[in-house]
């Protein structure tokens, strides 16, 4: 190979032409080798770049794919809020006209059965009131009876069987005198027992003053 390159120069030296060619020759193999390496380089960029825009664009689509899925369910989750708080207004309402109208039946039950007992016991209570007039009307002539005969013919009847009693003790008249006193101890409110005694005493004392005084017995005292 080293005889063929020494050949080579010779020629290159001898003949200038050749060796113009051959330097030529030289920078097209340069030059391919040149191109070589820049379409090399060439295709590695691109495939660089298309890898990268490749990644890139796929890297922009999924952020976009999240944000959209982000977003929609951020939105969902906006009107299914929406949806429970009309949802629960809506409820709320229900129940509250619910309540008026369970409250509105209560106080028409209440009406009807104070209704009922008014009309059943007002009547009832009329009646008993009016027998507690009638009995308080009827005690009020009683009492007033009872005052009349206490205050006014009591004292008149005493004074009057006093009288009595004076005369026919004057006369020893003892039958007389014995009845009206019964009548005085009786109006005066003594027991039956109590009058027969003290008849009983009138009579011892009396018998011994008069001389008419009847003869009689515990029996004739009753």
């Amino acid at each position: 190979m080293t005889t063929s390159l020494i050949r080579v120069q010779q020629v290159h030296a001898s003949q200038p032409y050749v060796r113009d060619m051959v330097i030529s020759y030289e920078d097209k193999q340069r030059m391919t080798s040149q191109i070589c390496t820049l379409y090399i380089c060439t295709v590695y960029i691109s495939t660089l770049y298309i890898s990268t825009l490749y990644i890139c664009t796929l890297y922009i689509c999924a952020l976009y794919i999240c944000t959209l899925y982000i977003c929609t369910l951020y939105v969902c989750t906006l009107y299914f809020m929406l949806y429970i708080f009309v949802l629960y207004t809506l409820y709320s309402i229900y129940l509250y006209f619910i309540y008026l109208h369970t409250i509105y039946l209560y106080s028409l039950f209440l009406l009807y059965a104070l209704h009922s007992i008014c009309s059943y016991f007002i009547p009832y209570a009329l009646y008993l009131y009016s027998i507690y007039l009638y009995s308080v009307y009827l005690y009020s002539i009683h009492y007033t009876r009872y005052l009349y005969t206490l205050y006014i013919c009591t004292p008149y009847k005493v004074l009057l069987y006093i009288k009595y009693i004076r005369h026919y003790s004057m006369q020893c008249r003892y039958t007389q005198y014995i009845h009206y006193t019964q009548h005085i101890l009786h109006t005066i409110g003594y027991s039956t027992h109590e009058i027969t005694v003290y008849n009983i005493l009138l009579y011892t004392r009396y018998s011994t003053q008069c001389h008419n005084t009847p003869k009689l017995t515990v029996l004739d005292f009753e």
